[in-house]
């Protein structure tokens, strides 16, 4: 017999509001203030070197392509293991995983600091991003099982005005370093501001008490049935290792290590051969793993991915809808930097300018109370159409190359506005609901698949505007080009939105 369990509200929808009780505000004066912080270093500590590159290459001597790998090491393995992580915190305590992440980001911060040479340096860079891997799952999860309603709401609106906040703020901070100090003295200094900042948020979570079920109960919900005798795993007394599922982790790392790596250099190199072997190496990996998943669910072992997790609420539709909308983020970033610098002639510290209107309207959107209960259950909506009315007048501003500066630049700084007020209102909501969809006891699994799903799509994103965008010589080009590409994207997100509006039957 079935039942219907929801009607044709959306299961992206925001959860009912409820007033906020005093132990709440406590808490956003403590611990979650540290949550905020980590995940605001890892986001900085990846954005701030886009300023640090000239500095750096100048410095040490990097060429091209060790300067692509000192971005690319660190957005490779955070993307590699960031669901590795979010299972090690659901097994560990979150907590414990969170202090262990700091404690290595720490560290890998001062090598990268201390680096004499390129290969040091992409070395740390790669261990900076698997501890950023242990710290982010952790703080989607905390959040995601610490709150409910009301609560769960402001925490992920304000966990995505940190992200943005993080990510304009690091090319402020990168750049006024490089500038005030000595080439490699100010680089050096950017990665040295990690330190503080780790060492900060480590001492606010102090306080955290994660609510979920215990470690063993929720490894029993996730295991279908008691392993046979007779199928034992081939890690059986490895504790650990056999819960983790070694091979799974293994297999699902050399995918996203394939995949990321693949999109992300190979885009910059014009797609060479590697790359392509890269793309055929992900598939085949994902084929394996896929059979790995369906065997250990018929003989009732641990895996990575825990069993239930994507079909739970349809987790996997809200994974799809991420996908898309990070695709369309960090590509208009990238496309804004160039339209500013190409078409509206403004200096770097101008587009960082420019680039703070579109923070400002960004963190209002995702922040105040007033503008989402304006928007109240049409979030969605109202932010893809802010976006697509942002990404029409960017194309505007774009064709006023002839008529006055400020004409062109007050256009352009309309578009940022609507833009930053549409990300704003989707990016911690989208998050929020998406993470609701999953059981307490593996929110930091859940955690994890989102942000690895968020790097996905900000590979891809930037990867497909390159192709739609860019001029054989690297230069913008066809903003008309870029527009439709933004738009069909939003078109993606909608149309996902509808589908994930369907009642959903529960057998």
């Amino acid at each position: 017999m079935s039942k219907v369990a929801g009607t044709g509200t959306s299961n992206l929808a925001p959860e009912a509001e409820a007033a906020p009780s005093r132990a709440l505000w406590f808490a956003w004066s403590t611990w979650t203030w540290g949550l905020l912080l980590a995940s605001c270093t890892v986001v900085l500590d990846f954005f701030v070197v886009l300023a640090c590159l000239p500095a750096i290459e100048s410095s040490i001597g990097a060429s091209k392509a060790q300067l692509q790998l000192v971005l690319g090491a660190y957005a490779i393995a955070n993307a590699a293991l960031l669901i590795v992580g979010g299972r090690l915190g659901d097994l560990l305590g979150r907590k414990r995983t969170l202090h262990v992440g700091l404690a290595l980001f720490t560290l890998a911060s001062v090598g990268c600091a201390t680096a004499a040479d390129p290969a040091v340096l992409i070395l740390f860079r790669a261990a900076q991003g698997a501890a950023g891997a242990l710290m982010q799952p952790q703080v989607l999860g905390l959040l995601s099982v610490s709150f409910q309603g009301a609560g769960r709401t402001r925490a992920f609106d304000l966990y995505a005005a940190t992200m943005g906040f993080a990510a304009v703020a690091a090319q402020l901070i990168g750049g006024a370093l490089v500038g005030l100090l000595s080439a490699d003295m100010g680089w050096r200094a950017c990665f040295w501001l990690s330190v503080p900042l780790c060492l900060g948020s480590a001492w606010w979570v102090r306080g955290v008490v994660d609510p979920s079920r215990p470690v063993a109960a929720a490894d029993q919900v996730a295991a279908p049935a008691a392993p046979s005798p007779h199928t034992t795993s081939p890690f059986r007394g490895l504790g650990l290792f056999q819960r983790i599922d070694l091979v799974g982790a293994l297999m699902l790392g050399a995918l996203l290590a394939c995949l990321c790596s693949a999109l992300t250099l190979g885009y910059e190199q014009g797609w060479p051969e590697w790359s392509k072997r890269a793309l055929l190496m992900a598939a085949a990996c994902a084929v394996a793993l896929w059979a790995w998943q369906a065997l250990g669910r018929r003989l009732g072992h641990h895996r990575i991915i825990p069993p239930g997790v994507l079909g739970a609420n349809r987790f996997w539709l809200a994974l799809v809808t991420i996908a898309a909308f990070y695709a369309g983020v960090a590509s208009l970033y990238f496309v804004i930097a160039l339209e500013l610098r190409d078409k509206a002639g403004l200096t770097p510290l101008g587009v960082a300018g420019m680039l703070c209107v579109m923070a400002a309207s960004f963190v209002t959107a995702s922040s105040s109370r007033r503008v989402k209960a304006r928007v109240g259950a049409w979030w969605a909506e109202t932010g893809l159409g802010m976006l697509a009315m942002g990404h029409l007048v960017m194309w505007a501003a774009s064709t006023l190359t002839g008529a006055s500066s400020w004409a062109q630049l007050s256009a352009y700084a309309v578009a940022v506005l609507l833009q930053g007020l549409g990300i704003g209102l989707i990016m911690g909501q989208l998050v929020g609901t998406s993470l609701a969809k999953v059981p307490a006891q593996w929110a930091s699994v859940g955690g994890g698949m989102a942000s690895t799903l968020q790097q996905i799509g900000n590979s891809m994103g930037i990867a497909g505007v390159g192709l739609a965008y860019l001029r054989d010589d690297g230069q913008s080009g066809s903003t008309a080009a870029a527009v439709t590409y933004f738009l069909v994207l939003l078109a993606v997100v909608l149309a996902l939105r509808v589908v994930a509006g369907r009642p959903t039957v529960v057998r």
